[in-house]
């Protein structure tokens, strides 16, 4: 699932240029990142997956009334939902903030990845969040 643009959606990550929410680090590999949308189309740009989900772990709202978003690994640069994708952990993955953080757009597509790189643990939405922490 591609996302773009509408105004209440999503808005693509300007690498380089963006910086990310949570850390303020510039936004710079087009494999990782993630960004919320709220009901008012204010979208919030991250560098990467687990800065989002830190984000979201120190907020009090309900993350429900959001449009979580996160790139795909395998096809950088497109965000998905981020409550359905896959995510692998794995210190063969460097993910921009160390946590060694992949997001899939599938579990089979995590698998596939996990079978090639031989190491690592394949997570849900709620089971990284909590893994984060």
């Amino acid at each position: 699932m591609i996302l773009t643009g509408c105004s209440k959606g999503p808005q693509p990550l300007n690498f380089g240029t963006d910086q990310c929410e949570h850390c303020r680090m510039t936004i710079s590999d087009k494999k990782f990142g993630a960004e919320i949308v709220n009901d008012k189309g204010k979208a919030y740009k991250f560098d990467a997956a687990e800065c989002m989900i830190k984000y979201l772990n120190s907020e009090t709202t309900d993350e429900n009334n959001y449009m979580l978003l996160v790139i795909d690994y395998n096809q950088p640069e497109t965000l998905i939902d981020a409550k359905s994708a896959a995510y692998i952990v794995s210190p063969l993955i460097k993910s921009p903030m160390g946590e060694d953080l992949a997001a899939f757009k599938s579990k089979k597509d995590a698998e596939e990845e996990l079978n090639k790189i031989k190491n690592g643990n394949i997570y849900t939405w709620d089971e990284i969040k909590n893994k984060l922490k």
